[in-house]
C-alpha cells in the first residue's frame, strides 16, 4: 500500500481486508516513498510487480495511478 495522502479509513480497511483473506499488507506512507523522486514511477511499478500480488495506491495525481497500473501490468 502506497499512500501519498494521509489516510485512516482506506489504510485500515485494506489492511483488515488483507488479513481477513489470509494475507498481509506492507504500508509505505509519503515519508517513506515519494513517488517519482528517487526512482521513476516506471521503475517503482516494475519492481513492485515482481514483489507483490497487488498494489493499493492513494496518490495526489490520478496520472500517477494510471502510470503505476499501466507499467506494472505491461509485459
Amino acid at each position: 500500500m502506497i499512500f501519498e495522502k494521509d489516510s485512516l479509513r482506506t489504510r485500515f480497511t485494506f489492511d483488515v481486508g488483507m488479513q481477513d483473506l489470509g494475507g498481509s499488507a506492507v504500508y509505505m506512507d509519503h515519508r517513506d516513498a515519494k513517488l517519482g523522486s528517487r526512482e521513476s514511477l516506471k521503475d517503482v511499478a516494475k519492481n513492485l510487480e515482481r514483489w507483490v500480488h497487488g498494489i493499493v495506491a492513494r496518490t495526489y495525481k490520478h496520472r500517477a495511478l494510471e502510470e503505476l497500473a499501466r507499467t506494472a501490468t505491461s509485459p
